[in-house]
């Protein structure tokens, strides 16, 4: 659970886990459009993303469950809104904030930071999710 007055609060376990789940990019979760999110067949679209490539994403029953609940509280508190995240200006969310809900999320989950080299970044979740795709084949 997030300490947070922003749309953070409920929209971080949907925007972290469509990462890790899909092995989205940051900055193609923070682009995503309301649109592009179809809960009712089950898929997302990323369009022209790097090198201007799209694809069709398939979302599992449980992620389409968090993306609804996340849908639906942003929809009470912003009406119609363009982009799927939304920052609470009610703006497509930006990459720092991403980056600082991520560090607040790590810190409240009492995770260790390393001492030394990377520290732990959003980004990772595509490198876990292409790494458990190489397990798995």
């Amino acid at each position: 659970q997030l300490d947070a007055q922003s749309p953070w609060r409920w929209q971080a376990i949907a925007f972290f886990t469509l990462m890790h789940s899909c092995g989205l990019r940051t900055g193609e979760a923070r682009a995503l459009l309301a649109a592009q999110v179809d809960l009712d067949d089950g898929h997302l679209d990323i369009v022209g993303a790097k090198a201007r490539r799209s694809r069709r994403l398939p979302l599992t029953d449980q992620i389409v469950e968090i993306l609804a609940v996340c849908d639906q509280r942003s929809q009470a508190r912003f009406g119609a809104h363009q982009t799927f995240f939304v920052s609470a200006a009610g703006t497509p969310v930006t990459a720092a904030a991403v980056g600082v809900i991520f560090r607040r999320i790590w810190d409240q989950a009492g995770l260790p930071r390393p001492t030394a080299g990377r520290q732990p970044r959003p980004y990772d979740f595509r490198h876990h999710f292409a790494y458990a795709n190489l397990e798995r084949w």
